[in-house]
């Protein structure tokens, strides 16, 4: 099995952080790190705490603070803060049964007044993991009573709080005003250079590459690399021709990964994460179409009450598009997903693809949706992939499709309906802010703004079957 104590470091990013918090002249005061599940938040705040430590002894006052949504205490948060940096609470906090008589939280803030002109005290450093984990009650006290008087102190004072989702923090002012946003978006090439040492380093970007610098993949990855040295050949290919048992060992740690807070879920539910990691957008009807083609063996002659309860049983591992008409797998399940079916399974890829492209033009044969055109040209970037065709080719393909459904009488056209300006003005609009499409379609916005200008004279506002 895969030895799981190698840790990647984020060298550059932990850095970075540290210089920006060491800078006093710095306005910025709350510093939100955030990436998606699996990225190595939790990792890295440590590796800050530690860095910041070693590197300024005397200059930081330090609380690490991790939270957990199963049993979160306020109460025990910030008797944790106030021991941590040594607030001195009234005796009737050293009672349990009279802490709702005197929260330690409004004692934290009093004492943080006191300190607000003195210009001698240590800098204050608060660290709390997980910070949206906190339930949004509780989280309005936290920057009552500590985050609005940490960031006035005189002297610098820095709080650094994680989560999945970039935070907000609605009506207050004072707070999002010295918020510093800090993305983790993976390890980088030179990060993985430095574990893999020499001879290895020309491995760093292949293993970036297909891991999308995940620390925990490429960890598997690194590791399978000094257990396994190959003679100096296309690491791409090495990969690739990596052990059956190999493939199986990372296969299975996928599915740990997967299902580590649900060991004993239903297997239609295990087998329909590898299709949907593949997916950027589905629906139910989407759903409903192509899993019985993936896998009849779970889903064929299911109900759209069956496919709900699917999406009932995924729970949190799919999220709602923020951009609306969908959902999509949580951000760490597709990548590591599809990561491996990409590398291990391209005839799997191809497969879902080629149906995807079908269902998506099923769907548009009965009724206009922007989001299954949008998806049916995407599925077919993907299917068209670089291995075949160049970008300059996989590009026409896409525009082909989307002058299947631009061109032509209405009488003809698949299906027949009539483009009114609203129409154009959606679909322009979401192929202009597509991150994939935006780069290749610009022969079918041009189309697009061509049909806008003569629509009002040639074209009736008529409602798309």
């Amino acid at each position: 099995m895969i030895n799981n104590s190698l840790r990647i470091k984020y060298d550059q990013k932990l850095r970075d952080l540290s210089e920006f918090i060491n800078d006093d002249l710095k306005y910025d005061r709350v510093v939100n790190t955030y990436a998606i599940q699996g990225a190595g938040k939790s990792h890295f705040l440590v590796d800050l705490r530690d860095r910041l430590k070693a590197d300024s002894v005397k200059d930081w006052q330090t609380s690490y603070i991790q939270i957990s949504s199963a049993d979160f205490n306020l109460q025990e948060l910030m008797r944790k803060l106030a021991n941590d940096f040594a607030i001195p609470l009234s005796s009737s906090q050293e009672d349990s049964t009279l802490i709702e008589e005197e929260p330690v939280g409004q004692q934290i803030a009093a004492w943080l007044d006191e300190r607000m002109q003195q210009q001698h005290n240590p800098k204050l450093l608060l660290i709390v993991d997980d910070y949206d984990l906190i339930p949004s009650d509780e989280r309005k006290q936290i920057e009552d009573w500590v985050l609005s008087r940490l960031i006035k102190l005189s002297i610098r004072s820095v709080a650094v709080l994680s989560s999945q989702q970039p935070l907000e923090f609605n009506n207050r002012l004072d707070v999002t005003s010295r918020l510093y946003p800090f993305e983790l978006k993976g390890v980088n090439v030179q990060d993985i250079e430095n574990v893999l040492g020499k001879p290895y380093e020309q491995w760093a970007p292949y293993i970036q590459k297909l891991s999308n610098g995940l620390p925990r993949l490429v960890e598997l990855l690194v590791q399978e690399v000094h257990r396994n040295p190959n003679s100096p050949k296309s690491v791409g290919a090495t990969i690739m021709d990596l052990p059956e048992s190999y493939r199986e060992d990372y296969r299975v740690k996928l599915r740990q990964v997967s299902f580590s807070k649900s060991p004993d879920i239903d297997e239609r539910v295990v087998e329909a994460l590898d299709t949907l990691s593949l997916l950027r957008r589905f629906d139910v009807s989407i759903l409903r179409n192509l899993l019985p083609i993936i896998d009849p063996v779970h889903y064929e002659n299911k109900t759209q009450g069956d496919i709900l309860n699917l999406i009932r049983d995924l729970g949190s591992r799919i999220q709602w598009r923020t951009d609306g008409g969908g959902y999509t797998l949580d951000p760490m399940l597709k990548v590591m997903l599809s990561s491996y079916i990409r590398a291990f399974q391209p005839n799997y890829f191809n497969t879902v693809q080629v149906n995807m492209m079908n269902v998506c033009e099923h769907l548009l044969a009965h009724r206009y949706n922007i989001n299954h055109l949008v998806e049916l040209g995407y599925h077919t970037w993907e299917h068209n992939s670089k291995k075949t065709r160049s970008d300059r080719q996989r590009a026409i393909k896409v525009n082909e499709v989307f002058n299947r459904y631009l061109d032509g009488p209405t009488e003809t056209r698949v299906p027949p309906y009539t483009w009114d300006i609203d129409m154009l003005d959606l679909l322009e609009r979401a192929l202009t802010n597509d991150e994939v499409l935006s780069k290749v379609v610009g022969e079918t916005i041009a189309k697009i703004r061509k049909m806008k200008e003569t629509s009002e004279a040639d074209i009736p506002a008529i409602v798309a079957l």
